[in-house]
């Protein structure tokens, strides 16, 4: 699933604004703006350029990755 916070606060801290994301991974500014706000997904053939555009890891996008800026051993393991 997408990490909608760090998403908009990745963008943010690189004063991008939804219409340079847009512009840079080929949608429109209110698709980023639904992205952000959780309302839709990005298609998988868009993450690539919005991990670059935003500079994380597509597994950082997903929620999968240590969060911008912070190094893998920081998470701490989830028990089942």
């Amino acid at each position: 699933m997408l990490d909608t916070e760090l998403m908009k606060t990745q963008r943010k801290t690189l004063r991008l604004s939804q219409a340079q994301v847009a512009a840079a991974v080929g949608r429109d500014r209110s698709t980023v703006t639904s992205w952000e706000l959780g309302r839709q997904r990005p298609d998988v053939d868009v993450l690539p350029a919005l991990a670059a555009v935003l500079q994380l890891t597509i597994e950082q996008l997903l929620g999968a990755g240590p969060t911008a800026g912070e190094p893998a051993g920081d998470r701490q393991a989830v028990a089942s």
